[in-house]
């Protein structure tokens, strides 16, 4: 459906454009004729008046596309007002922005939305992006410090849901409010994060004693400890502590690869001759020569009997 109607709309601008360029050639040609005297000046002025009747008759013929409408009316303006010039000028004035030569993509919902995205990403760039009321918003230290206790809460939660280490001094402002509810929830979201960071401690723990040797799992411990330190919700020895586990674990996975790398390669044991041996039989003893079975039998201690 959107290509379709992507497609006739490109039809729609190339029929404009060509009626454009039909347009400029006649007004061109009648007025080359009317310079050197081979038509009248009559003439002339029927044939702007035949290149405006055209451009408005392909204008109700894209009357679903307003920019198209207007585009139209605006050649047939300027073919009747100028002629050739007025043809020139409406050229100068549509194409260039890219009224009639847009590309089809950028007609479809999705390279409308693309467009518009771009915009704003420019926008943001430029520093020309501004949010309606946004300098009305509180920070949420001052919610916590001065709010209600309802907007007390409502701050509290989406500190839960996205924390990050610049919420930790409003979620110790929460901590100390006069308002025990308020307290017992802040402390409820310092419970849970600290649970999620012990979490990962936890996890990297058990993998590093499940396999000592393998060096990731003390990088993921040491990076554990390391995010946990630096969280905002430790202080004091506690934060001391978790950075010097972290330092330690960083040495034993740098040990670790110092030792895999300074270890001499495994070397497989040079294959030896090996005895043929057949499944579930026993080979017997080759016999002996003629010659060596005669001296044999000459030695023995029964031959003389």
């Amino acid at each position: 459906m959107h290509k379709r109607g992507a497609e006739g709309a490109t039809a729609n601008r190339l029929g404009v454009t060509a009626t454009g360029a039909a347009c400029g050639f006649l007004a061109g040609a009648g007025f080359l004729a009317g310079a050197f005297g081979a038509i009248d000046p009559g003439a002339v002025i029927a044939i702007q008046v035949a290149c405006a009747i055209l451009a408005a008759a392909v204008g109700i013929h894209v009357r679903k596309d307003p920019a198209l409408v207007g585009s139209c009316l605006l050649l047939a303006t300027w073919v009747l007002v100028g002629g050739f010039g007025g043809v020139l000028i409406w050229g100068l004035l549509a194409l260039p922005r890219g009224r009639l030569l847009r590309l089809e993509r950028t007609q479809t919902p999705q390279g409308r939305a693309d467009d518009m995205a771009q915009q704003l990403h420019n926008q943001l760039i430029d520093g020309r992006l501004r949010i309606e009321g946004a300098h009305l918003i509180r920070p949420l230290r001052d919610v916590l410090a001065t709010g209600t206790q309802a907007q007390k809460f409502r701050a509290l939660n989406a500190t839960a849901r996205r924390y990050s280490v610049d919420l930790a001094p409003a979620l110790r402002v929460a901590l100390k409010d006069v308002d025990p509810a308020v307290r017992v929830l802040a402390s409820s979201v310092m419970a849970s994060l600290d649970a999620r960071y012990l979490g990962r401690v936890r996890v990297a723990t058990i993998r590093s004693r499940a396999e000592p040797t393998n060096s990731v799992h003390w990088l993921e411990l040491s990076q554990a400890f390391l995010a946990y330190a630096g969280s905002g919700l430790l202080s004091g020895e506690r934060r001391r502590e978790a950075l010097h586990k972290a330092q330690e674990f960083q040495q034993r996975y740098e040990e670790i690869n110092q030792k895999t790398a300074t270890l001499p390669p495994a070397t497989t044991p040079a294959a030896g001759p090996t005895r043929r041996r057949t499944a579930g039989f026993v080979r017997a003893p080759r016999p002996a020569p003629e010659g060596e079975r005669r001296s044999n039998r000459n030695d023995h201690p029964s031959a003389g009997i």
